[in-house]
């Protein structure tokens, strides 16, 4: 296992047997905040998954586990190193959510970044909820610049996406990603479909295999419960 770090202002990651050298250094938290489908939808996703693992055993494609499945609406990195920052940011973001009305949002569409000749990301697009999901992320974004937030005035906007798998860029070749692209579009015809009724704001734990997200505040929308 290993232990994230901050030095000089970056991030560093050393193995968890050298960590004791470092423990004048602070461990920084990265925060970010998403959208988790109901456990029906990750049960399909899961089901995708294995489909094209059968279908394309050679891929190189590393899964990503059903507990990270998320749709990303903000990243925060590690800004909300204050405690007073993230207390600001968990109050915003429940504000903002009270405000929404439950949605429903629909993965259906395949796609990789930056291109399947040389993929790094295997994802599933949004074809139903788009708008509202723009919105939300929008609205959040002014009101922490409003109040002060660190983390806003570098974000840039992102395509929607739900990721399901990465490949070793080092190692990945366009043969591996057109073979996947052969599966999610001659084979895979995926509809999932989930209501949403929360937000989250997670906290990241790096380590050597897939981080951990650990639910830190949940904002319900209108009418919700948590």
């Amino acid at each position: 296992k290993r232990v994230t770090y901050m030095f000089s202002g970056r991030l560093q990651i050393v193995p968890k047997n050298l960590s004791r050298r470092y423990t004048d250094h602070v461990i920084v938290p990265r925060h970010f905040v998403a959208i988790t489908p109901s456990k029906e939808a990750k049960t399909a996703i899961t089901g995708i998954q294995e489909l094209v693992q059968q279908h394309a055993p050679n891929s190189g494609v590393r899964w990503v586990p059903e507990d990270n499945f998320h749709l990303t609406l903000h990243f925060f990195g590690g800004s909300l190193v204050n405690e007073a920052d993230l207390e600001l940011a968990q109050h915003v973001l429940t504000t903002v959510a009270a405000k929404y009305e439950p949605f429903s949002i629909c993965l259906q569409t395949f796609g990789t970044f930056p291109k399947w000749k040389k993929p790094r990301v295997l994802f599933i697009g949004m074809t139903e909820g788009l708008e509202r999901y723009k919105s939300l992320a929008s609205h959040l974004r002014q009101e922490w610049k409003k109040n002060k937030v660190p983390g806003i005035a570098t974000h840039t906007a992102m395509q929607p996406h739900l990721t399901i798998g990465r490949w070793n860029d080092i190692y990945v070749t366009s043969m591996q990603g057109e073979m996947v692209r052969e599966v999610v579009c001659s084979v895979v015809q995926p509809v999932t479909r989930f209501e949403v009724s929360q937000l989250v704001l997670y906290d990241s734990q790096l380590q050597s295999g897939p981080p951990i997200y650990t639910p830190a505040h949940v904002a319900p929308l209108k009418g919700c419960k948590e």
